[in-house]
Order: C-alpha cells, then sequence, then structure tokens
C-alpha cells in the first residue's frame, strides 16, 4: 500500500508539472520567453476596460526589427533567432513593471502601457537596443509606432492597427525611428 500511494504522490506531481507547463507554453513565446499575440491581445483588452472605467489611457507601441529579413538572408537563421532574443531581452529589461511585451509574430514585439508613457518607453527600448553589439556582422535596430487608447482607438484592434500605421511611417522614415499615431517623426 505505501508503494501505490508514493507512486500515486508521484503521478499527481508529474501532472501537476505538466501542467504548469503547457500554461507556460500556452501564453508565452518559446524563442523568446515573452508573452505571445494571444496573451497580449488579452492583456490589452483588461487594461482598455481598466482605462475606461477609470477615464485612463494606455498606451501600445509596435516594434518592428529593422533589415531582419536581410539578417536572416545574410547570416542564416540561428543568428536571426539571436537577433530577436537580444530584442526581446532590451524589451524585457527597458520597461516598468505595468507593462506588458510580447513577441507578436516574427519580428514584430508589442508594448502595452497603461498611462501615457509608451513613447517614452519605446524611446527606452531603442536606447537599449542601440547600445547592443553588433550581431551578424550589423547593428540592430528597430523602429516603433506608438498609439494611445481613447486618442488613437476605442479597442484592441484598433489600437494595434494605429501602431502599426505609425509603425510602416517610421520604416518609411529610416531605421531606428519612432512614430506617434497621428504625428510625425519622433525618434
Amino acid at each position: 500500500l505505501a508503494a501505490v500511494a508514493v507512486e500515486r504522490a508521484r503521478l499527481v506531481s508529474t501532472a501537476a508539472e505538466r501542467g504548469e507547463w503547457y500554461e507556460r507554453m500556452a501564453h508565452s513565446d518559446p524563442l523568446t520567453g515573452l508573452a505571445n499575440a494571444r496573451t497580449i491581445d488579452r492583456i490589452l483588452e483588461l487594461e482598455i476596460a481598466r482605462a475606461s472605467r477609470q477615464g485612463g489611457e494606455v498606451s501600445v507601441a509596435v516594434f518592428d526589427v529593422d533589415d531582419f529579413a536581410a539578417t536572416n538572408a545574410a547570416a542564416g537563421n540561428a543568428t536571426g533567432d539571436d537577433v530577436l532574443r537580444e530584442v526581446a531581452a532590451v524589451l524585457a529589461e527597458s520597461v516598468r513593471l505595468v507593462d506588458t511585451v510580447a513577441r507578436y509574430g516574427g519580428d514584430e514585439f508589442v508594448l502595452v502601457a497603461p498611462g501615457s508613457a509608451g513613447l517614452t518607453v519605446a524611446r527606452r527600448v531603442q536606447e537599449g537596443i542601440a547600445a547592443l553589439p553588433d550581431v551578424g556582422g550589423g547593428r540592430i535596430s528597430v523602429s516603433a509606432g506608438v498609439a494611445r487608447f481613447p486618442v488613437d482607438g476605442a479597442d484592441g484592434p484598433s489600437l494595434i492597427a494605429a501602431a502599426t500605421a505609425a509603425r510602416q511611417g517610421a520604416r518609411a522614415a529610416g531605421r531606428g525611428t519612432i512614430v506617434e499615431a497621428g504625428a510625425g517623426s519622433n525618434g
């Protein structure tokens, strides 16, 4: 009986550990360890609801690694993965405790920042990335677009779209640029 009880306890422990692992994997990006798109979309929804109730703001920044496809082509996918990990590390270190960052897909990262500090945090991220050593023979830089609730959108998808459009403007303006939705170049 003692052996059966010990085996049952081991199985319960193993099942609990696997459950925690599956939960982590469902909410995080396996390459970078940041939140994934599903998680950031849910957090953005919750932050917008809170800001609506309290009459506050929420900032969303969308970052894109400049010339990432060229880096992958020239130096290989392993180097590209290293670039993504480096950018993710800077993002994680640069944000406030109340902010959430995620890998949204490919070389795109999203920041959700309660309040109006999105532009300030985006600049801090760019400074951190500018301080990184060269990877694969080239400098790492990101372009970013920043949007704010309720000024630039009333819900998560419209805020992401506004920040993405601003990021497209930043990419057109040149490497390492930040553009606010509805504004000109700021970086």
